[in-house]
């Protein structure tokens, strides 16, 4: 029987919480069609409760009515209409604007402009843009200096012991930005003159520590700021994937700092996405002398290469990690995206997955690799069982 959705596409929809009413709605057919669809693939239909738990969440997240309507693909009435019957304001904001009013007027009274207090108190611009109407301001057209804006915020950081890469992160700036304030303030780092050391050791191990060789291998990112420091990294998923970021900073959390959100304008659209700070620790640093072994040419940086050493620890945990990062499917198999490895590393890369795995690969000419269709099969009874819900839309059925 051919039906007028595949089941991809009703996976996603299901994925979003959405109930089966309004899946049905979406692909214009009744809703006991979409519940013998999701019996057949193994899904239990959602509650109506479940989406108003995420309705709620990004209320409390600073999302305005609108921005909730898009993200969870409810109409903006509904969305009002639930807040009201949960106790909430369906004025749009009056939440956090309770919480953050005495802030938001005060970096306004200073002078900053919308794009300061938008980075300052972690909201949009078009929420800037609201509040200020709401509080009969008018927006600063000048740019206060950043300097001014966050030096004391700076100062405070450093004298509870804060290393510069963590206040960065904390003021949402850049660490060459804080290096330059340091010298400006002639304040001395919190750590020895003559190299960035730490102590801190805390280890993931078992399957955390397989799942984080994966996923170093993809969007993982580590880095040292001096030659002879300790590493740090970090890693961040677009509020579309929460739920997959969620479960690895769950799973890593005994070397991750807080999560946080962070906004960012990209061709005239913001975009949101959730991210965490991996600070100083020697467990890093040997993960990061496997990985980062060729050197940029005039700097003391490197670039991820795949090696013996790190190919040691990878197992099928790691491979299901990895996919869940940089893989998806084609129409006859599965591909890896590896376009940020060197040649070298590559041939190596795809001779293991044939040796450890049993899975024929070719290194493509954009430098991916792909799984052959006669281990298609193979590949998914390898990694299906760490495979998330939310992220199980990359396997074939």
């Amino acid at each position: 029987m051919k039906y007028k959705y595949s089941d991809e596409e009703l996976k996603r929809e299901h994925s979003k919480g959405l109930t089966n009413t309004e899946i049905a709605k979406i692909f214009n057919v009744s809703k006991e069609s979409v519940g013998y669809r999701l019996k057949k693939i193994a899904l239990k239909p959602n509650k109506k409760s479940d989406k108003k738990s995420q309705v709620v969440d990004l209320y409390k997240k600073g999302f305005g009515f609108e921005e909730i309507s898009n993200t969870t693909n409810i109409s903006e009435s509904s969305v009002r209409n639930w807040l009201k019957d949960l106790g909430y304001s369906t004025n749009s904001l009056d939440y956090l604007l309770v919480n953050k009013k005495e802030d938001f007027i005060e970096l306004h009274s200073k002078g900053c402009n919308n794009s300061q207090i938008s980075k300052k108190l972690n909201i949009s611009k078009p929420t800037v843009k609201k509040w200020l109407i709401k509080l009969n301001l008018k927006a600063n057209t000048s740019k206060m200096d950043m300097f001014d804006l966050l030096k004391s915020d700076m100062i405070d950081l450093h004298n509870k012991g804060l290393l510069q890469n963590e206040i960065a992160e904390k003021l949402g700036t850049s660490l060459v930005t804080i290096n330059r304030w340091y010298k400006k303030l002639n304040l001395t780092p919190n750590y020895t003159a003559n190299s960035r050391k730490t102590n801190r050791d805390v280890r993931l191990t078992g399957f955390a520590h397989e799942a984080f060789i994966g996923h170093c291998l993809g969007d993982g990112s580590l880095s040292r700021t001096k030659r002879n420091s300790t590493a740090s990294g970090s890693f961040a998923h677009s509020i579309k994937y929460e739920k997959y970021f969620d479960h690895k900073y769950e799973l890593f959390k005994p070397i991750c700092s807080k999560k946080i959100y962070r906004t960012n304008v990209l061709d005239d659209k913001e975009h949101q996405d959730a991210y965490t700070y991996l600070p100083c620790n020697k467990y890093l640093d040997n993960i990061y002398d496997n990985l980062y072994v060729i050197e940029q040419e005039g700097t003391h940086h490197r670039s991820k290469s795949i090696t013996f050493d790190i190919l040691n620890n990878y197992t099928e945990v790691s491979l299901a990690y990895h996919f869940m990062d940089d893989g998806s499917k084609t129409t006859s198999s599965y591909l890896i995206y590896t376009m940020a490895f060197d040649y070298e590393s590559l041939q190596l890369f795809s001779k293991f997955l044939l040796w450890k795995f049993g899975l024929d690969n070719i290194v493509r000419k954009d430098n991916s690799i792909y799984i052959k269709n006669n281990s298609k099969d193979i590949f998914s009874k390898l990694v299906k069982p760490y495979i998330i819900e939310s992220m199980s839309y990359k396997l074939h059925k």
